[in-house]
């Protein structure tokens, strides 16, 4: 499978399946494909940047721009946003818009990705090799330049970036779950509120109010985490 479609591929996984699972809502959708990305990055399956260099995503950003008017710089994912009254409205919007694009300029080429909308990758030559390392580098930068990974400091476009990129963890290491790394950090955060088995961003955001100050607080658990296991490693 050509590298080029695998986020195609993604999207159309998200239409068919997942859909509300992603609360309809395509800032999800974007964070979730950037996490992905990411990791296929470093893992060496994306030479570049497919919504830069690859010829499907330039057309569709090409027809969101010409179609609302727009020649700003602004993402094709905060137009439709912007220039649309919900969240539903907005997911529905972007995915005719994919299928315009799809119908408008790869024909059989195009028919043969829908034909594998329900597609699994599986890589080759996987290693057996989790480097935990990696993830603790790309949170600190994160941490750092929120903007530049997720757009702003958001709980839920950081949940939604990390779920990307774990899974694409799972498809590029041997016998790996996509929760195998938060799955501690999980553990902690419902022992210091006083829960059970609850996931990590729900416990966050019950307990805080405004997007910002639940990215600040995972940061600061996480800290209070590592001091934890430093303590216990001695």
């Amino acid at each position: 499978m050509n590298t080029e479609n695998k986020e195609l591929i993604k999207l159309l996984e998200i239409k068919s399946n997942y859909s509300s699972a992603f609360d309809y809502n395509i800032k999800n959708i974007s964070a979730y494909l950037s996490g992905y990305n990411y990791s296929q990055r470093e893992a060496g399956y994306i030479p570049v940047d497919p919504f830069s260099k690859n010829l499907f995503f330039n057309r569709l950003d090409s027809y969101i721009r010409n179609y609302y008017h727009i020649n700003m710089t602004a993402s094709m994912y905060s137009i439709i946003n912007f220039f649309t009254e919900n969240n539903e409205d907005a997911f529905h919007n972007f995915y005719e818009a994919i299928d315009i694009v799809l119908n408008q300029s790869l024909e059989s080429y195009v028919q043969s990705i829908k034909d594998n909308a329900a597609y699994v990758l599986v890589f080759p030559n996987k290693s057996d090799k989790v480097d935990l390392n990696r993830l603790v580098d790309l949170l600190q930068k994160i941490k750092e330049r929120p903007g530049m990974y997720l757009g702003e400091k958001s709980l839920t476009k950081l949940s939604w970036f990390l779920t990307g990129y774990l899974v694409s963890e799972a498809e590029v290491y041997e016998n790996m779950k996509p929760n195998y790394i938060v799955g501690s950090f999980e553990q902690y955060l419902n022992k210091e509120y006083g829960y059970c088995n609850k996931k990590w961003n729900k416990i966050l955001d019950f307990h805080q109010i405004t997007e910002a100050n639940k990215f600040d607080t995972f940061f600061n658990e996480l800290s209070k985490y590592k001091e934890l296991l430093k303590k216990s490693a001695k």
